[in-house]
């Protein structure tokens, strides 16, 4: 009975032995293989969204008149250097609703800054921009409303910040914490 329980007992060892090998390996590979938020975030990124009208409203100082609506849609790229530079390009449509008219004002917007991630929040400081106007009916609502091109433009100095919902080698899922409070996908530029 002895030499019964003494082998089960050293076999008992021995997969215990195994068992803590195949886990010492797998975390080292999973040292090995993985990367910080600032690690993936480095390089270049496409980018959609769609800001609704209750959020789009948002981004006025002041009030929009009754029965009037805007949404925001865009898409473009990101690029995060190393060394915390990144900058954007892009084409923005506002679209103005109102009584079943649709006014779509076409922007290209250009920005140049800095960032940095804090846990789980990217907080991106703008330092340099330019918003264009894409077609010649946005160039001549502008001329009568600058209000429009300046509320597109993002201001030196200020930052925004953006929570990491889900980010892999090949694509983000973030959410703006500052008004308009929106949701963007990026995916990673090969």
């Amino acid at each position: 009975m002895d030499l019964r329980y003494m082998a089960l007992q050293k076999e008992f060892e021995m997969r215990r032995y195994a068992g803590l090998s195949i886990l010492i390996i797998a975390l080292m590979l999973v040292g090995w293989t993985w990367k910080s938020t600032d690690e993936l975030l480095l390089g270049t990124w496409k980018f959609t969204f769609y800001v609704p009208a209750e959020e789009a409203a948002k981004m006025s100082e002041e009030p929009l008149p009754e029965g009037l609506r805007m949404e925001l849609s865009g898409s473009g790229r990101m690029t995060f250097h190393r060394g915390g530079k990144a900058n954007s390009e892009g084409e923005f449509t506002l679209r103005l609703i109102a009584q079943g008219q649709e006014l779509p004002l076409r922007f290209l917007i250009r920005d140049a800054g800095e960032w940095k991630v804090h846990g789980d929040t990217l907080v991106e400081t703008s330092a340099d921009s330019a918003v264009v106007p894409l077609d010649d009916l946005t160039k001549s609502v502008v001329r009568q409303s600058p209000e429009f091109q300046a509320m597109m433009t993002p201001v030196k100095g200020e930052s925004s910040s953006t929570k990491i919902i889900h980010i892999t080698e090949d694509m983000a899922e973030m959410e703006l914490l500052d008004p308009p409070f929106y949701k963007l996908t990026m995916r990673k530029v090969k």
